[in-house]
Order: C-alpha cells, then structure tokens, then sequence
C-alpha cells in the first residue's frame, strides 16, 4: 500500500519534511517531498523535491513503531538521510483539510434543506384524521420525515467525511505490510492513558460549526406548526360553530299544511322582460336578459345535507386556470373608409407569474366579414416587447388593420395553480389598481380577489364608484366573489339539480340566507372586461332554512326544472345573499 507520512524533528532522526512510502516486491519504494537533513541546535538544510529511489530491505536495519509514531533506520550509499522519525500517516495524498470542511458544509446544508422540505411536505400531505388528532397526526409525519432526512445525512456523514481511516491504524497496516518484508519489526508498548486526537473533524462538532443548518430546523419547526395549527383550529372552530346546524328545524316551504318537502321545486311563471343588449349607467349589477328571461319568486326551501368550508368563492372570473401571461383588449374602435372599415386596437399583455418573460411576441388577426359570409383573414400585426416583463407589470400597444374581426394570440406559458403558486405578488397588482387604463385596474382586482387579498375588494369598490356602464357586470361579479355570503364547490355536472355549499364568511351570524341560480347562455370575456356579459335565460331562487355562524357554512342541493339548461351552450351562475337581496 502507498502512504504518506511526515518526518519530524526528534533526537533518533535526522531528516525532516512529506514522504512517500510503498512496500515493492522488489523493495521499499520511497519518494521525498521536500526533506531535509536535521540536527538539532541547526538550521534545516537544503531540501530535496520530487526525488524517489527504490531501496532493497536489506538496507532497512531497524524498524520501531510506537503509539504514534514509526523510526526507520537505513543504510544504502545512494540514499541521503538514514534515520527517519515518521508520523501523521494518510493514504496517498489525502483531501485537505479545508476542502473537507467545504464538502461536509455542502452535505450539511443539503440535508437540512431536504429535512425542511420533507418535514413541510409531510404534514400538508398527512392523511386525513379526526379531527382531535389531525394537529398531533400532521405534526408527527412532519418530525419523522425531517428525522429520516437528518438520519440519513448524517449516516453520509459518518460513511464518508467523519471517520476516514486515522493516522494510528494506517501507521499499523504499513508497519504489517513492512513486516512481510523485514525481519525483527520491533513494537514499543502502548500507553493506554495517551488520547487519541482524530486526524480530521468528526461530526460531533457540526452544530456549533453549522449555523444555517440550525437556523433551518428551526424554521421546519415552526412552518409545521403554522400549517398544523391552522388546519386544527379552522376545523375545531367550524365543527363547534356548526354543532347547532343538526339541532336546527325546518319549517314548512309553503303556507299550506303539507308535510315538510326537501329539495323540492315549482315551476315559475313567466314574467315578460323588454329586450335589451345594451347597459345604462343603473345596469351596474345586472347582466343583458333577453326576452326568454324567466323568474321566480316562489320561496321554496333548501334542507343543509352537511357541512362545509370555502376557500375560494366559485365565479365565473376564475372558471378556467388563469394563465400567467393574460391579453386584454383596452379599446376598440372601428373607422370606416370609403371601401372597407378599419379596426384600432389597444392591447395590453399582463404577467400574472412570478418570473420575468423576455423577449415577448403577442400575434393580434385581423379577419372581414361580409354579411352572410364567412371570415376573411386580411392582416397580422405582431407586436414585441424585449422585456423583461417583471412579475405583475402591464406593456401596452396600440395596432390596427383592415377588418371587422380581430383575435389576440399571446404564447402560452402555463397556468397559475389552483392556490395561487406561480403568482407574482400581490404587491405587484396592487400597483395595478392605480393603472391609466380601467380594464387593466379591472383585471388587478380579479387577481388580487383569487389570491384571497382584502385589497382585490377595495380596488373593486373604488372602482364602482366612477362606474362605467360597461363595467357593471365584470365588477358585480368581482364583489360577489369577496363577499361575506359567497357559493362554492359548485357541482355542475347533473343537469337536473346543483350542489354546492354556501359559506358565511364573516365575523357574525347570518340568517335568512338564500341563493339564485341564473341560466347564462355563454361564459363571461375574462379577456375583454368591457365586453357584453353572457345573456341570463332563467333564474331560480331558494331560500335556506339554516342559521349560519361565522366562519360556517352547509352543503345543499337544488333542482333544475326541466329545460332550465336548454342546451350545451348554457352555463349555471349562482350566487347567495339575504334571500330579499337577492335580483
């Protein structure tokens, strides 16, 4: 085996400095790495570098290994030192020691980052328990994950950084290897009471050394206990609050002495609407009704199923993934010539992610249309923004073609998850609310309002207060989504009932709660907050018989009449208030 050690000053040598050392067949092979000759009251001399020379064994006189230590005697003419006193032996070079020390900062690290992560993973994803031990439960899969982390790191630790082989035992095999070759390996007695110091640090002592790591476990710690303690208090609070709800009793759904109905339904008579495809300045909180728009007053009751928590209202404004970068048209404005009409557009593009987005291509169609005809594609107009384009920032152009349709093609770079990851800060769209161009204040307010942000509400209401006719319906639904009183976990995909859980929100009992459930032919233009909002068909109210604490809500089911959902086209909007707000 090839070894390094170091030879020292002592009365018994005579040469100092790095040796390299390898027992040969055909001799001890030794290489010298700056040694040089010593004596003691006398400066070292000169010393010699990169000279190696094999020596027979027969030139090896005396062999003496001690505790810590080796004394080699020689006797070869060519060989300048006979007598060398060596210690600290390492196999081959050995790692350095600060490159060590770097290495096991690196494992430290990593196992304390994994431990957190693990640790936070684990009590999110803990199975679903009573719920008197769901804190406990998600705390524990917490602690054994991050223990298992930690373990693991630190059986890295021991394997390949903490206890390499030490000084004294690789002294031992060289001295056995040496031995095979050289008659008369004398052992000196050992001292039992001399310490053993370690060659390189051990991992007894990374606490002190590891800050950060700690620093780590104590966040993982305390990031459990918050998503812990919030999991159990949420769902202590609402179970105790909703503890009334089994006790409750149901009144009669009419005046007659019939025998209490649940889940039932009449069919409503027709009321004659006016047909209207425009909005006035009073239309800010309804949508265009055409003249098949039926209504209700019948006050039919509604029974609680179960109970039920919201994080999110169900709206149309967030029905599909809101995508992370969102096109918006600002303005529209057609110019007619003496041959053919002429769009000018503004468009504005808004990252709703949390990273930048360079080099930024937003493709704007330009189609004609004559009456009875099909489209005519008659220009592209590509518009580029280098960027960067920071998290919740706004760039805005202005364009404009030959045509009388027109379709914005932003790239497609994911969407936004279902709570929130990936979303630039809510800082960033509060920005927004002070934006030149009210579509983009619009927008701000709808993301803000998904984030579950109290800010999303106030940008709404201040935006109200200069209504713009076009704006009602976008903004009535922003406010209903961060009302007190809201719907979610909406079940659309019965076509003869609707399930779905009304939530109270606030911070006081509700009663005489209700909700409308509208018929919408098509979808709002979350694109174009201007744009006119789908046509209602049918509207549908009940009322529920339940008192609803705060922070409470009950799970219901509500029939459709026949022919409430025509055809595919049809989509279902419901809302909940105090039954005599509802419209």
């Amino acid at each position: 085996m090839r070894v390094r050690a170091i030879a020292t000053a002592s009365s018994e040598a005579n040469a100092i400095g790095s040796v390299e050392l390898e027992c040969s067949p055909s001799g001890l092979a030794i290489g010298l790495f700056g040694v040089g000759a010593y004596q003691e009251g006398y400066s070292p001399g000169s010393l010699a570098r990169g000279t190696r020379m094999t020596l027979p064994y027969a030139a090896i006189t005396r062999v003496v290994t001690a505790q810590d230590a080796l004394l080699l005697d020689l006797s070869h003419p060519g060989f300048p030192h006979d007598r060398l006193h060596l210690t600290r032996f390492s196999v081959g070079a050995g790692v350095p020691l600060d490159e060590l020390r770097r290495r096991r900062l690196i494992l430290h690290v990593v196992a304390g980052s994994l431990a957190v992560s693990a640790a936070v993973a684990a009590a999110v994803l803990s199975p679903a328990l009573p719920t008197e031990t769901v804190g406990l439960g998600a705390l524990a899969y917490a602690f054994l994950a991050g223990a298992a982390t930690l373990g693991l790191g630190f059986v890295l630790d021991r394997r390949f950084f903490a206890v390499p082989p030490g000084a004294a035992a690789i002294q031992e095999a060289f001295a056995r290897d040496l031995g095979q070759y050289v008659a008369g390996v004398r052992r000196l007695p050992t001292n039992a009471a001399s310490p053993r110091r370690p060659d390189q640090p051990i991992l007894a002592g990374w606490l002190p050394r590891a800050a950060a790591l700690v620093g780590l476990l104590v966040a993982a710690i305390v990031l459990t206990t918050l998503v812990s303690g919030q999991r159990l208090l949420v769902r202590e609070r609402a179970q105790a609050e909703l503890a009334s709800l089994d006790r409750q009793p149901v009144r009669p759904s009419s005046a007659d002495s019939a025998p209490h109905r649940t889940l039932q339904n009449t069919a409503a008579p027709a009321v004659p609407q006016a047909p209207s495809d425009t909005l006035t300045e009073g239309d800010d909180h309804d949508d265009v009704r055409t003249p098949t728009h039926k209504s209700s007053e019948s006050a039919d009751v509604l029974t609680p199923l179960k109970r039920c928590l919201c994080d999110r209202a169900d709206s149309q404004l967030w029905r599909e993934p809101i995508p992370v970068l969102s096109a918006l048209l600002l303005e529209k404005r057609t110019v007619p010539r003496k041959s053919h009409l002429r769009l000018e557009l503004q468009v504005a593009v808004i990252n709703n992610g949390e990273a930048p987005i360079e080099d930024l291509t937003v493709h704007v169609q330009f189609a004609e249309r004559s009456p009875g005809g099909e489209a005519r594609h008659t220009a592209e107009r590509p518009l580029f923004y280098e960027g960067p384009l920071l998290p919740g920032q706004a760039i805005k152009w202005t364009t404009e073609a030959r045509g009388t349709e027109f379709e914005i093609q932003a790239p497609d770079l994911g969407v936004l998850g279902a709570n929130g990851e990936g979303a630039a800060p809510a800082d960033a769209f509060s920005e927004l609310l002070e934006a030149n161009h009210r579509p983009v204040r619009l927008h701000a307010a709808r993301l803000l309002s998904y984030l579950g942000d109290p800010r999303g509400r106030a940008g709404a209401l201040k935006l109200r207060d200069a209504l713009r006719a076009a704006e009602g319906p976008y903004l009535r639904r922003v406010l209903s989504a961060t009302d007190e009183v809201r719907v979610c976990d909406v079940d659309r995909q019965a076509s003869h009932e609707v399930g779905l859980c009304v939530y109270n929100a606030g911070d006081e009992e509700r009663r005489q709660l209700g909700i409308a459930v509208t018929a919408l032919h098509g979808t709002l233009d979350i694109h174009h907050p201007l744009a006119h909002p789908p046509e209602i068909s049918a509207v549908r109210k009940w009322k529920i018989d339940a008192v609803f604490p705060a922070q409470a809500g009950v799970y219901v089911r509500a029939p459709l009449a026949p022919g409430f959902l025509p055809d595919a086209e049809h989509t279902i909007e419901v809302t909940a208030d105090r039954f005599d707000l509802l419209d």
